[in-house]
């Protein structure tokens, strides 16, 4: 059960990862929707894996809480008048986070701690990337349709004249996210000073071809980073300090922004300057995405939200396509989704982090994990990148897990198993 656990886990991440080459091949078969087999398949693993935390009579009640946040999300959508469908595919978005959360809640996620595998992904990542800077991949642009509903296989546009390269992911962002975390767990992992300054370099060259800025400037926050990580020994107090002040500020800004946004009318700078390019598509939200995200909930709404599937990627397709809202943010997402619940697990999923001590790799690397998911979070939902969102779950597992080893002054067994050595 373990084992099939783990490599449904590693064949959705790996589909995710190549998703416009697969997508490619089955559309030349004509067997387009086999991709959402992968969704299938995580969805057994979620069963699976509730069933080894039943089996083992381990505690479930920070997974009775999981299961409490989508069924409350859901119902709230149907009496917003939400359809099933639309709820569904919701809850289709949330897997991810599922799996990664009950990953670490059984256990399973130290058996994904395969260096040399995670690196070939890194590299054949990076490669694409490179290669597609001086070839157009026939999967580009590429689309089709599912039923009564157009699929794009893989999202080609320009940042002003500057192509958006993508690689064999489905997007650029999906490219730049992928290596990003990519990076963060092989560079927590490698030793070798060489080595890790090939990835730096490699990645950040990938990086800046997909022109992700919001995953460039989180990229470049984690090298600022690396040198506290590898010298931390006596100097854990201050390292913590650190951490725990700089994912506080980061989610504050994440949340201060939307709201701001609202009341304040931001600049705006002249096109085509340099500044327009740096920050146009940050001001672009807080003119625009932010304020209309915020315009989707009615007055009882602002307390309870509009439930899972209210708002990105649901709303394009069983609302309308032309007034859907991606909320480029991840706080305005969850609020938009839950209301207060939405906010106060934003809030609580960077608070808690407080509570870690920092004095094992395992909590280190949760940390850089915690400011890439936060960072870019500030212009992207998260939720809806596959990857980041099983990172959030797992990395929300663990800091939860911790905080109520910590909060409760009681020994881990108590509260729940005990956070694994490997994350």
């Amino acid at each position: 059960m373990r084992r099939s656990i783990v490599a449904l886990i590693f064949l959705y991440l790996v589909l995710q990862a190549f998703e416009s080459v697969v997508r490619w091949v089955l559309d030349m078969a004509h067997a387009g929707v086999l991709i959402y087999a992968r969704d299938a398949g995580l969805l057994i693993a979620i069963a699976l894996s509730v069933c080894v935390l039943l089996h083992e009579r381990r505690n479930v009640s920070r997974a009775f809480w999981l299961v409490w946040f989508v069924s409350i999300g859901s119902l709230i959508a149907l009496s917003s008048g939400l359809r099933v469908e639309q709820v569904l595919f919701g809850i289709k978005i949330w897997l991810p986070f599922m799996a990664g959360f009950l990953l670490v809640e059984s256990e399973e996620v130290a058996r994904l701690n395969r260096p040399r595998f995670w690196a070939i992904v890194w590299c054949l990542l990076c490669f694409g990337i490179f290669v597609n800077y001086f070839y157009r991949y026939p999967w580009t642009g590429l689309s089709y349709r599912v039923g009564n509903v157009d699929v794009i296989a893989n999202r080609e546009w320009t940042a002003g004249s500057i192509p958006r390269l993508s690689g064999f992911s489905r997007s650029s962002f999906d490219a730049a996210a992928s290596i990003l975390i990519l990076f963060v767990y092989l560079v927590s992992t490698f030793k070798n000073r060489l080595a890790r300054l090939l990835l730096v370099i490699l990645s950040g060259v990938a990086i800046a071809l997909t022109t992700t800025k919001g995953i460039m400037a989180v990229f470049i926050g984690t090298l600022l980073f690396l040198p506290l990580q590898s010298g931390v020994g006596a100097n854990i107090v201050r390292f913590k300090r650190i951490a725990s002040g700089t994912i506080c500020l980061v989610a504050a800004i994440g949340l201060i922004f939307p709201i701001v946004s609202l009341r304040i009318a931001f600049p705006q700078f002249r096109k085509g300057s340099i500044e327009d390019w740096l920050f146009g598509s940050l001001l672009d939200r807080a003119w625009t995405t932010w304020p209309d995200a915020f315009g989707w909930l009615s007055d009882w709404q602002l307390v309870i939200g509009r439930g899972i599937g209210g708002i990105g990627v649901p709303q394009y397709l069983f609302e309308s396509p032309l007034s859907a809202n991606p909320a480029d943010n991840m706080f305005v997402y969850l609020y938009v989704t839950a209301g207060l619940m939405g906010a106060s697990f934003y809030v609580f999923s960077s608070w808690a982090g407080t509570y870690l001590s920092y004095e094992n790799k395992s909590e280190r690397l949760v940390f850089l994990l915690q400011f890439c998911l936060f960072g870019y979070g500030i212009t992207a939902n998260v939720i809806e990148e596959s990857m980041l969102a099983m990172v959030y779950g797992g990395v929300f597992s663990f800091i939860f897990m911790r905080f109520g080893a910590r909060f409760f002054r009681v020994a881990a067994p108590v509260v729940g198993s005990p956070a694994p050595t490997e994350f």
